[in-house]
């Protein structure tokens, strides 16, 4: 077996294996990969890769059996040896996950060096009988190789990203993209400029301090703006929502909305602002479903974002995700944090997640959380490019939230602003703003 064949197979025991116990990093490597079946050195492996491509991309984990049955009638297969020549290559030690790009990348280039021989021996047979026009030959030969070589990535210079972003800054300035949503709390825009494009923010909070009041803030202030925000509501149902945005602009009580039991002027209060209401709630689209994997919200994320036109993805929590629950939990939350950083970075948006803190001795509700405290802080401290911690802080007029700027890639951070709670709707004030001192 020479190299380009050890890899071809390496990467099919790598899925193989891979999907029996992570069926989403099995997906991954085959996407990733970019490979189709003519990549691959023979028709039988070509086959395989195909099948087992169809196994992952399904969510099935790699079945020997079930992908004899589907090849049984390939004569390539069986020229290959059929059912020992499939457990052979999906069966027994898989190498690392980690060594999978470079075998991609080895079986591309592969596929590469075959095709371009294949393609100048065509050439050269059409010049050599003059069946066609020299002219013509070499036009669609140009084609053709351009075409071959577009499937490979090629590593280049940094020069030409001045360019781009000179572009993309003349887009700004000209209002053709907004490359930050302002959030339409003026004191936190004023820090952190909105929520950044192609960013993962971090929101960490102990439970109870306002981390829903902000979340749910910054959804009506982009809603109410005509942006549209793919919400997941994984700990609580849909109508949270609803009830504080109903309470804010009625100014009805939300406990009073909650528990129903409102006068027949505060009913009639509800029932005037409903029409306006149902017209904002057009622009959040939730998604409420328990115990979603990570890649079942990431899937569900691109399908707000490509389907349902969001430009904000908001995750309420990271805690609430079903995660795989491996030895290394860590890992599981850094790969959980990674799909969602994907997101934002491939489709140039912002994404939000929300996070509790641990409870560190000491730790209390009124202390600013650091960005160590944030649970499993390894992965937000690397991935996240924004990181805000939450505590409560109060004066003679009453309570607010307190955010800690704790990280902020592109600017500075160290920030403390208070922000003043509408307390009947369980909500921030967008202007209204307080000390921020934080107790000794």
């Amino acid at each position: 077996m020479n190299t380009v064949q050890q890899a071809e197979v390496g990467l099919l025991k790598i899925i193989a294996s891979a999907s029996m116990v992570r069926p989403d990093n099995a997906t991954k490597v085959f996407e990733q990969s970019t490979l189709s079946a003519e990549d691959f050195s023979s028709p039988a492996l070509g086959q395989l890769w195909q099948t087992v491509g169809e196994f992952v991309s399904s969510g099935q984990a790699v079945d020997v059996l079930a992908i004899v049955e589907r090849l049984k009638h390939s004569p390539e297969v069986r020229q290959a040896g059929g059912q020992r020549f499939i457990a052979e290559t999906l069966m027994g030690v898989s190498p690392s996950r980690h060594i999978a790009p470079e075998y991609a990348r080895i079986v591309s280039d592969a596929s590469l060096r075959r095709r371009a021989t294949s393609l100048l021996g065509t050439l050269h047979k059409w010049i050599k009988n003059e069946a066609r026009a020299l002219q013509e030959v070499l036009a669609d030969g140009a084609e053709a190789w351009a075409g071959l070589i577009k499937r490979n990535v090629a590593l280049k210079a940094a020069d030409g990203d001045i360019l781009a972003w000179t572009q993309q800054a003349e887009e700004a300035l000209k209002g053709g993209k907004e490359w930050c949503q302002p959030t339409g709390i003026q004191a936190l825009d004023a820090e952190i400029g909105g929520l950044q494009a192609s960013v993962l923010t971090m929101v960490g909070a102990l439970p109870g301090v306002g981390k829903s009041a902000l979340l749910a803030t910054i959804v009506y202030n982009l809603a109410r703006s005509g942006v549209k925000v793919g919400f997941f509501s994984l700990e609580d149902e849909r109508l949270w929502l609803t009830r504080r945005f109903l309470s804010l602009v009625s100014g009805v009580p939300l406990f009073a909305l909650t528990t129903f039991r409102m006068s027949e002027q505060q009913h009639n209060s509800v029932y005037d602002v409903s029409d306006a209401l149902h017209r904002l709630l057009k622009n959040v689209v939730i998604d409420d479903r328990q115990g979603l994997t990570p890649s079942e919200v990431s899937a569900s994320a691109k399908d707000m974002i490509l389907n349902h036109g969001c430009k904000v993805i908001i995750v309420d929590h990271l805690g609430e995700m079903k995660l795989e629950r491996s030895e290394r939990y860590d890992l599981d939350v850094a790969d959980a944090l990674a799909q969602l950083r994907d997101i934002a970075k491939r489709y140039k948006m912002p994404v939000v997640v929300a996070s509790h803190v641990r409870r560190r001795q000491g730790l209390t509700v009124d202390d600013a959380p650091h960005l160590t405290d944030f649970a499993n802080s390894s992965a937000p401290e690397r991935m996240a490019r924004v990181a805000l911690g939450l505590s409560k802080v109060k004066d003679e007029k009453g309570g607010g939230v307190r955010v800690s700027v704790l990280k902020q890639t592109n600017g500075p951070s160290g920030a403390e602003l208070g922000l003043r709670l509408v307390n009947h709707a369980a909500m921030v004030s967008n202007d209204e703003t307080m000390e921020a001192g934080v107790p000794k």
